[in-house]
């Protein structure tokens, strides 16, 4: 890998992370009803949360202390 190339992921990696973080602190949420979700997470130890990717910042976002992984793909 290149200088150049090194530098543009790096860029896209830190520039990726701080809009994340500016749109997700910019978020009102009212979660309701979140209690079957915590039953799940102490019965199995993991939830995973399906998706379009337009539709997974915000349930991501919520859950983002909780740990966990993240499956991403082109398609």
């Amino acid at each position: 890998m290149t200088r150049f190339e090194r530098f543009k992921a790096f860029l896209a990696e830190h520039a990726g992370t701080w809009l994340y973080n500016t749109i997700s602190n910019s978020l009102h949420l009212a979660i309701e009803d979140d209690e079957p979700l915590e039953e799940l997470r102490q019965r199995y130890g993991a939830v995973i949360f399906v998706g379009w990717h337009s539709q997974l910042l915000v349930p991501l976002w919520h859950h983002r202390f909780t740990g966990g992984w993240a499956v991403v793909s082109e398609h």
